[in-house]
């Protein structure tokens, strides 16, 4: 079976299939394909650091190769991406794609190039770093899939500086950690989505961060209880910068407030809580004195070194 083959097939576990077995068996083909082409492998991480955007921090391209072996979170937006670039294709002849934040493997785009012509589809490949991005045109000259790409562009996808000589029917973008913690995907959705198509889409289309209730396993009482909603990052209504939310905190015997996060990546594909290291739960307090309301702010405005994300504080 040729590499090409391999690829295809690797992909068909993904997009065709419910089960997720089939999903790691998938990833880990591309995973071992993609590795050697581009020389990037999945090693020990302990001493791995992120990178400063102008806004927000990315990752080595050490750890993107390990966000490739993350089952469901590859199946979800490589599934997504290919239904997203399938409807588009439903009323257009051509789709162009920006894919900001491609690493080392371009990883969502790269399986899909096996499934459409290039006159059909194309990417414009943006990316922070210079290494990962060089890794990335490696794999296309080597698989030869060159031709899907109509421009590689070195640069920082949150610097509202950027400019595109065009608009995109896609843009989609992985720059993400649990709950929107340290990396750009926020700022990075809200200064790129001026230069998507009218009707075009951004993938993921929704990524939501409740607020929950929690403690360890008690008889007689839910193990979790929804108290709000905390962040909803639609592309087609980003919040402003540093947005607040305050909730109402019930009268409750509970323990601990988390965060849950559930992400949209496109339609009916979305990756729910716990599927994945970007769904996983996240402690926000421990809750050792009762408490009225909170409030949260997804706190943007960090000096350089310091890290995105939600900060609580109790107003009652």
């Amino acid at each position: 079976m040729s590499i090409a083959e391999q690829i295809k097939s690797a992909t068909e576990k993904i997009l065709f299939t419910e089960e997720v077995g089939t999903w790691g068996e998938g990833t880990n083909e591309l995973y071992e394909i993609l590795s050697v082409k581009a020389g990037v492998y999945a090693e020990d991480l302990t001493h791995e650091s992120y990178g400063d955007a102008k806004n927000g921090k990315f990752v080595s391209q050490i750890t993107a190769a390990h966000c490739l072996k993350d089952i469901a979170r590859s199946a979800r937006f490589i599934r997504g991406l290919y239904q997203a670039i399938t409807d588009q294709l439903k009323t257009k002849d051509s789709v162009h794609v920006l894919y900001a934040g491609c690493g080392p493997y371009a990883t969502l785009f790269t399986p899909l190039t096996y499934f459409f012509d290039s006159n059909q589809v194309k990417a414009t490949m943006l990316e922070i770093g210079q290494v990962p991005m060089a890794n990335a045109q490696k794999v296309y000259d080597q698989l030869e899939l060159t031709d899907y790409v109509k421009a590689w562009v070195n640069a920082d996808g949150t610097d509202p500086q950027i400019q595109f000589d065009e608009k995109f029917d896609i843009i989609i973008s992985e720059t993400m950690q649990v709950a929107l913690k340290k990396e750009c995907q926020v700022p990075l959705t809200r200064n790129l989505v001026r230069f998507l198509k009218e009707d075009g889409t951004f993938v993921p289309q929704n990524i939501k961060v409740e607020a929950t209730l929690e403690h360890p396993k008690v008889a007689g009482q839910p193990d979790e209880l929804v108290i709000g909603s905390i962040y909803e990052l639609d592309y087609k209504n980003v919040p402003e910068k540093n947005h607040e939310t305050e909730l109402t905190i019930p009268s409750n015997d509970y323990q601990m407030l988390m965060m849950k996060t559930s992400i949209q990546t496109y339609e009916d594909e979305w990756l729910k809580v716990n599927e994945s290291g970007l769904t996983t739960k996240l402690i926000l307090d421990n809750l050792v004195v009762p408490r009225k309301k909170a409030k949260l702010t997804y706190q943007e405005d960090k000096p350089k070194g310091e890290d995105i994300g939600f900060e609580i504080e109790y107003v009652d």
